[in-house]
């Protein structure tokens, strides 16, 4: 017992030559070796945006500023969109016109059921979640997302592309500039790296799977053209 006790006290308390001053930053610890912080750590943010991104990309070249000027940016991270349009040394957009909407909350909008959520919690190793039952919104995008469709089968998906296809013409726009650059942005001036977070590639989720439903409404349609115009976009983004 003395041993373990001195052991903790070790750990939890041990040499203070061991943490206390900035780190050694080098080869032998880390890959990226600058910026520094005022405390002598390196800026793991900093160091990620100049190796991965194209900060001198002009706004209006950034397919990223295409996209989120068709999105609602509302629900958010408290702080990450002036943070974000600051790096990206742009205007926050003022939406005036119709914003991209995903088709299941248009559909809870309206009242429609969604599928009864599955127990993976208490689910066999092999078991899988049963099919949404007819009906429910799961139903219906699943439907439009697996193969060509008429607005006489899914009434209610045509409906809600009615409403979008004005920002998912503008997203398909937007895929078509020259740049990307999505800059990392703390929520908080001391945020370390991991609390660092990508809202928009959930976006960017929502957005190719609408495209990939309005794919298989224009082959349902016989329009090979608008069909491949979205396909090309899906890719891109």
């Amino acid at each position: 017992m003395r041993y373990i006790a001195c052991l903790v006290c070790a750990v939890l308390w041990g040499p203070t030559s061991v943490i206390a001053g900035p780190p050694t930053v080098g080869p032998d610890t880390t890959y990226y070796l600058e910026p520094l912080d005022d405390k002598g750590y390196v800026d793991y943010v900093a160091a990620l945006n100049a190796a991965f991104g194209d900060a001198d990309a002009p706004p209006q070249e950034n397919a990223l500023l295409g996209v989120l000027n068709q999105i609602d940016l509302s629900d958010w991270p408290e702080g990450h969109v002036p943070a974000l349009y600051a790096a990206l040394d742009a205007q926050l957009p003022v939406h005036e016109h119709a914003v991209f909407v995903r088709f299941d909350d248009y559909a809870l909008g309206l009242g429609f059921p969604q599928a009864p959520p599955f127990d993976w919690e208490n689910a066999a190793p092999d078991e899988e979640p049963p099919p949404p039952s007819p009906g429910t919104i799961d139903a219906m995008e699943m439907q439009a997302d697996a193969a060509p469709w008429t607005e006489d089968e899914l009434p209610l998906v045509a409906q809600w592309l009615a409403t979008v296809n004005a920002p998912l013409d503008a997203l398909v726009e937007a895929t078509k500039r020259p740049s990307y650059y999505a800059p990392l942005v703390r929520p908080h001036p001391d945020a370390v790296t991991y609390e660092v977070l990508l809202p928009q590639l959930t976006v960017h989720r929502a957005i190719a799977r609408s495209l990939n439903m309005r794919i298989r409404w224009h082959l349902g349609r016989n329009d090979m053209n608008a069909a491949i115009a979205d396909w090309a976009a899906l890719k891109r983004l």
